[in-house]
């Protein structure tokens, strides 16, 4: 939900018009029958949220951080217009306007996982425009700072959107690409600095079934020891929501915070094509998930065989589960879904 904060009155808070919450709730698929309930009930007592919501004093809603910080960062900047609270994400994105048009995005970390992912997406978007990357289009950092201790990112907005954004496979292809030749170099694998953090994710945690999952993730490591890997610039959340189309035809790609330098480019075109179906609530299939991986890998342009190719979709699926159990977006995926992935991740 967004919330728009109106200084003229109090530092209140005001939800979106109900049009536009509607529009919102029709992009939201239920997984079960529980949550297509919530969102009925959530549809029909919205005026009643609503009326709420404007009760909301905006000191309450931002608990320690000062108002006079925040209406700093307005002379600096522009009109704060609207506050997104991403689930699960630890951050406020905060919309910014000077006039009648989109000055940025203010992000700004409260926990200290998302200040860390905000202080890669800085890493990555300085590393972009180091490189003087002109084939995709990125925003651009207009300030930052620390405040309390945490990452807070300025960042531009993109101009010029087409509307309604149509995407086919063929483009998003040629976008990854182009991502994923940004430094790229061949690696053996078991030196991609990604693969070693995530072994040791897998080795802090004592409780079943990670305990399992990271034997088998030692078992695919000796198994492809050695392996020289072409390795390049992965986004982290190649995903529909983080990728819009300009009217000059290039891709503005948003939301760097997961990016991984000399990592699995092939892991963002899984994540491209699997995430809405796992999210979709559909009854998954072992088999045609498996398939689908296979062929995408060939689109990609990979020339390595079937058996690797297995193992190293094994690997993304040990990374995408333990993902969904370190930021607790476990209970977005059906039951069956997760069982699925869990038998794909030990026998392909």
């Amino acid at each position: 939900m967004d919330f728009y904060v109106n200084f003229k009155r109090k530092y209140f808070l005001t939800t979106s018009s109900f049009s536009n919450f509607k529009e919102g709730l029709r992009f939201y698929r239920p997984v079960s029958a529980v949550r297509f309930i919530k969102k009925g009930l959530i549809y029909i007592a919205y005026p009643f949220i609503k009326f709420c919501s404007n009760r909301i004093k905006k000191e309450d809603f931002f608990q320690r951080y000062k108002i006079e910080k925040l209406l700093e960062w307005e002379r600096n900047w522009g009109t704060f217009n609207a506050v997104y609270i991403p689930t699960g994400s630890g951050k406020f994105v905060i919309q910014v306007v000077k006039g009648s048009e989109v000055a940025g995005y203010l992000k700004f970390a409260v926990t200290d996982e998302s200040a860390k992912a905000l202080e890669n997406e800085e890493k990555i978007l300085k590393f972009l425009e180091s490189e003087r990357i002109n084939s995709f289009c990125y925003p651009k950092i207009l300030d930052s700072e620390r405040f309390y201790g945490k990452k807070l990112l300025f960042l531009s907005a993109p101009e010029h959107l087409k509307s309604p954004i149509k995407f086919n496979f063929k483009a998003i292809l040629e976008l990854w690409k182009n991502i994923s030749a940004i430094e790229s170099r061949t690696l053996p694998l078991e030196q991609i600095p990604y693969l070693k953090d995530l072994e040791s994710k897998l080795k802090g945690n004592r409780n079943a079934p990670e305990i399992e999952i990271s034997s088998i993730f030692d078992k695919i490591m000796r198994d492809l020891m050695g392996l020289e890997i072409k390795t390049g610039l992965v986004h982290g959340d190649f995903k529909i929501w983080n990728i819009f189309e300009l009217k000059n035809d290039k891709f503005y790609v948003i939301d760097w915070e997961w990016a991984q330098r000399n990592s699995l480019p092939l892991w963002d075109l899984w994540t491209w094509a699997f995430w809405n179906y796992f999210s979709s609530g559909k009854r998954p299939n072992k088999n045609k998930l498996l398939e689908r991986a296979m062929e995408i890998a060939e689109l990609s342009g990979n020339k390595m065989s079937v058996d690797i190719v297995k193992n190293l979709f094994r690997l993304y699926l040990i990374h995408l589960y333990t993902a969904l159990e370190e930021f607790g977006h476990k209970d977005r995926l059906t039951t069956k879904t997760l069982e699925t992935l869990y038998s794909l991740l030990i026998e392909p």
